[in-house]
């Protein structure tokens, strides 16, 4: 069982270096799987618990601990040619990840989803709903789900691009991203348990509880920065139990928004794709999803036939079915 221990440092820190000093001290036997921090409060996790000589060494290695500078050198930088004095910068939003080939693409859907919604095995890139919706005098809202599948290669977001016609007052749109239920079972290594629809290690240890993985692929992690809260933590490649809630992540049996990125943008009247401009990019992570969907400040039904459409401009690993 993996151990937390504790740290308060006021001085900046870079986490994965801290990480691999410690890792590197011979003096600390005990791996170090993962560090996350609030404000100055570090939690520290280690494979097993350390003694009163580690526990010492630990501070000495945080007490010691500097982030690396990156310097850059000017005469490498490109100059403008118009003075030769001002940076001439060309700038781009594609993601450059090591070992990654990403493509820029202009969608109005995510990925082919069966009758329920879920994504299909092996089914078709770019074949999901449409982001198109039609508004009638007898509808409250009008939702659409947009997901992506992960077989295909990581996805990251950038614009969006609107689109509307005869709309009411009142009527909005507006976009979600929400982390996918994680599915469990009740039939084996039940070391789990739900408790407000957030799964938990079993209070009483592995196998006392009520519920077990049911597909470890398909565990949503929802970051601690929006939950406040996390019974996980998670270095990469292990999941861990934090039975003190401090850990950095949650995992929820349900659908869970985790943020809405476009709130509340009124529709209203008649525009021809106008963009919701974004000076970064955003990786969609894993087991995450888009709603996108349209209603009326009050809740109630749209007061007139309407229309809206929604693009997106994103970045995808793969552009087609390898």
């Amino acid at each position: 069982m993996s151990v937390i221990v504790s740290k308060t440092k006021t001085e900046s820190v870079n986490v994965s270096v801290l990480q691999s000093e410690i890792n590197v001290n011979a003096n600390i036997v005990p791996s170090c799987l993962s560090i996350t921090n609030v404000g100055t409060n570090y939690d520290i996790v280690f494979a097993a618990a350390l003694s009163g000589a580690e526990d010492t060494e630990l501070d000495t290695v945080l007490s010691a601990h500097v982030p690396p500078t990156e310097t850059i050198s000017v005469t490498a930088l490109p100059f403008s040619a118009l003075d030769h004095k001002k940076l001439s910068v060309h700038p781009s939003y594609k993601p450059q990840i090591d070992g990654i080939t990403t493509y820029a693409q202009w969608t109005g859907s995510g990925d082919e989803v069966d009758g329920n919604g879920d994504l299909v095995v092996d089914g078709a890139l770019g074949e999901g709903p449409m982001m198109h919706f039609d508004m009638t005098t007898s509808d409250t809202v009008k939702e659409i789900d947009v997901k992506f599948n992960p077989d295909y290669g990581r996805v990251w977001l950038h614009e969006a691009y609107i689109s509307y016609q005869d709309c009411p007052e009142k009527v909005y749109i507006e976009g979600c991203t929400l982390a996918m239920a994680t599915p469990v079972q009740t039939s084996v290594n039940l070391d789990l348990e739900i408790t407000n629809d957030f799964i938990h290690l079993a209070a009483g240890g592995p196998t006392t509880g009520s519920h077990g993985w049911a597909d470890a692929t398909k565990i949503a992690l929802i970051p601690r920065t929006f939950s406040q809260d996390g019974e996980w933590d998670y270095d990469g490649t292990n999941l861990t139990p934090n039975t003190g809630g401090t850990g950095g992540y949650r995992i929820s049996s349900v659908d869970q928004t985790v943020n809405k990125f476009a709130n509340r943008i009124p529709l209203f009247g008649t525009c021809y794709y106008f963009s919701i401009t974004s000076d970064e990019t955003t990786e969609l992570p894993a087991n995450y999803f888009l709603k996108v969907c349209t209603k009326t400040t009050d809740d109630a039904a749209f007061t007139a036939v309407c229309h809206a459409s929604v693009m997106l401009e994103i970045y995808r690993e793969r552009t087609f079915k390898p």
